[in-house]
């Protein structure tokens, strides 16, 4: 599969880009996008438009385990990631639970653990 790279040329992308809040290359050199990516189609067209800004984008994708075939979204964003020519950082979490208070779980582990690491990746 290979994915068509953004333009803000074309009339689509440039009327979605008008509604974004991203400020325009020029306004923020240097500064980086980094977008999180579930590999749905909104997360996907997020992606997407962040490259038509024209700004550096990284993409990072959290693949909590909680159906069965998730890893196969981390491939698939890996894969626009790639044909995008975009920076890309994949996290798998591991949870005994999938229940009401897996989110707490998942707080606990972003503050205690993620945290610890994530300017590590995201500055890859």
């Amino acid at each position: 599969m290979s994915v068509r790279q953004p333009s803000s040329d074309d009339a689509v992308v440039s009327t979605l880009l008008a509604r974004c809040s991203f400020p325009p290359a020029d306004d923020a050199e240097g500064v980086t996008l980094t977008v999180a990516v579930s590999g749905g189609a909104d997360s996907l067209a997020l992606l997407a438009l962040a490259v038509a800004t024209g700004r550096p984008t990284t993409a990072i994708h959290v693949d909590h385990g909680l159906r069965e075939g998730s890893e196969s979204e981390s491939d698939l964003v890996a894969q626009v990631c790639r044909d995008y020519g975009l920076p890309f950082a994949a996290v798998r979490t591991i949870s005994d639970r999938a229940d009401d208070s897996a989110h707490v779980d998942f707080a606990h582990f972003v503050q205690n653990v993620a945290s610890r690491y994530a300017d590590h990746i995201v500055q890859r």
